[in-house]
């Protein structure tokens, strides 16, 4: 299997996940439903370079930071984004990952 082929059943098996955790509704709270084959992956704390090179790819790509969202609305990936003006709720998002991440031993 290749790495892209590895990452598309790893992202669908997010999506999978995700949407039962959230009982198929947006991440965002408008209300509307989600299924995994025809909804988007959002970033609680950004996927920026930034954010990327503090924190690493196994933080910003944890569930934990990702919300399912209405396909292709930007106005839905946005409203679950913990944008610079959230500085408290993402230190306890992190906490939490960070957490999660401890208890599957993928902290050192």
């Amino acid at each position: 299997m290749s790495r892209s082929e590895r990452l598309d059943l790893e992202i669908g098996e997010m999506k999978l996940r995700l949407c039962a955790e959230q009982q198929y509704r947006c991440a965002c709270g408008c209300g509307w439903y989600v299924v995994a084959d025809q909804c988007d992956l959002a970033h609680r704390i950004p996927q920026s370079k930034p954010n990327l090179k503090k924190y690493g790819e196994v933080v910003i790509h944890n569930r934990l930071n990702m919300g399912a969202v209405v396909a292709g609305s930007l106005s839905c990936n946005k409203k679950i984004e913990l944008g610079k003006a959230h500085i408290a709720e993402q230190r306890e998002l992190l906490e939490r990952i960070y957490a999660d991440m401890e208890d599957k031993n993928e902290v050192d």
